[in-house]
């Protein structure tokens, strides 16, 4: 699968479209317009504007969604629209065959839908979501806790890609496939002496 280009998404040209995909997100060329972004923008610290060949904006931004100004990204739909939304995006999952999912870069918001789903019983696929910090503070003001939950995420996040590909009978009906097996302790010892060293 390839990502989207600026050129795909000018199929509208007269209003700003954004392809949000976690780490990367993809403006047409009105949204980059918009936001000011053209070929002489500087990467932001740890981010970068593609380019084409023509050395344009491709409207790939990776780690640079700092640069998105003037646009309204929260899309006003209702917490309904929005779980309607996402059960019908995981039920075509399941239509491709796909039993088990992981979505990354999912923030509070998101990581609600997915529990109301689940306790509702629409959940159709066992969903392993990527928690993303506030990237809007410093790294240096995260708090242990913080720092306790990425890693765990990361860990749940690494076995479960592991135990994904591994459909042997044996995980067949075991409720815990896809779930992490390192325990709470464990990743706090990890958390708190990653924390130590700095």
């Amino acid at each position: 699968m390839r990502m989207p280009t600026r050129e795909l998404l000018d199929v509208d040209q007269d209003h700003p479209v954004l392809f949000d995909a976690s780490y990367v997100v993809v403006l047409n060329s009105y949204a980059l317009r918009q936001c000011g972004i053209d070929r002489n923008t500087p990467d932001p610290p740890g981010g970068e504007i593609v380019k084409d060949a023509k050395g344009e904006p491709n409207g790939i931004l990776k780690n640079a969604q700092s640069l998105i100004k003037g646009l309204d990204c929260a899309a006003h739909f209702t917490e309904t629209e929005k779980l309607d939304a996402l059960e019908q995006q995981l039920k075509r999952y399941v239509a491709a065959g796909l039993t088990t999912i992981g979505d990354r870069g999912v923030r509070a918001e998101q990581i609600s839908l997915y529990q109301k789903l689940k306790a509702t019983g629409r959940l159709p696929v066992r969903a392993v979501l990527t928690w993303l910090p506030d990237d809007s503070q410093p790294a240096a003001t995260l708090t242990a806790a913080d720092r306790i939950r990425a890693l765990h995420h990361q860990h749940r996040r690494l076995l479960v890609e592991i135990r994904s590909v591994q459909a042997d009978a044996r995980w067949r009906h075991d409720h815990r496939h896809g779930l992490s097996a390192i325990s709470v302790r464990a990743v706090r010892k990890a958390a708190l002496r990653q924390n130590r060293s700095g």
